[in-house]
């Protein structure tokens, strides 16, 4: 299996320090992304993309054995696709994130579209 025993903290040492490197840390600054590694609210900071990694973790990478490294980038590419557009998420209203994601939203209240307060003055 993939990350498992030794490999596995092997994969976290990388992982942290890619987060500390300066070449890491230009490459996220220059995609105008917020890096927050001071300790201070990190567990909350990190929550959601923790989750994301135990779900990927506990319902694909755990329950195969890739044979390859281009097997397992094509297995995981295809499990994101579905957990992005297929997979229902109890927190989303049972409803994909892309759904969510790409459905027009309403308008805010006491708005309508194209007009403002402006308009009426």
């Amino acid at each position: 299996m993939l990350w498992q025993g030794p490999h596995q903290r092997f994969a976290i040492v990388i992982r942290e320090v890619m987060r500390t490197s300066p070449q890491y840390q230009h490459l996220l600054q220059a995609a105008e992304v917020k890096i927050s590694m001071d300790g201070k609210g990190r567990a909350l900071d990190n929550i959601f993309t923790e989750r994301l990694w135990r779900t990927i973790k506990y319902e694909e990478v755990y329950l195969h054995e890739y044979n390859s490294p281009k097997e397992a980038r094509q297995q995981l590419r295809d499990y994101l696709q579905f957990y992005n557009h297929q997979r229902l998420h109890q927190s989303l209203d049972y409803c994909s994130p892309a759904s969510v994601y790409f459905t027009p939203r309403p308008q805010e209240h006491g708005t309508i579209q194209g007009m403002n307060e402006e308009t009426f003055s």
